[in-house]
């Protein structure tokens, strides 16, 4: 069996990963053309609802996105949402421990700065 056929008939990444390093030092040309995955995404499984999977086939239908592109935009919206939750947290812990009330000179300068006819 030649280093080419196992590099295609391999069924873990680690063995097509070896092969390619044999295949490699063998035959460079052809290793450079070779591409581990066909798309250059980490590619997973889950496991879904029957009714939310076909919720998320009508809208990708609609939206004319690929069921992946749907829920990468749907899981990158849903990182970027946690973030700034955890963002909102921290600040509201802060401000939970320290003080946030104006310095009350602080406070007369800032009046003091305000142009006479003003009224505030």
């Amino acid at each position: 069996m030649s280093v080419l056929s196992v590099l295609i008939r391999a069924d873990s990444l680690s063995y097509r990963r070896a092969a390619l390093v044999v295949l490699t030092i063998l035959h460079p040309w052809i290793a450079a053309q070779y591409n581990l995955s066909y798309t250059d995404s980490m590619k997973t499984a889950i496991s879904l609802p029957d009714e939310l999977f076909a919720q998320a086939e009508t809208e990708a239908k609609k939206l004319g996105l690929s069921r992946s592109e749907l829920y990468a935009r749907a899981l990158s919206q849903f990182v970027k949402l946690r973030q700034s939750e955890t963002i909102t947290e921290r600040l509201n812990q802060v401000y939970s421990e320290v003080s946030s009330e104006l310095d009350p000179s602080l406070s007369h300068m800032q009046i003091l700065s305000l142009p006479p006819k003003e009224k505030w």
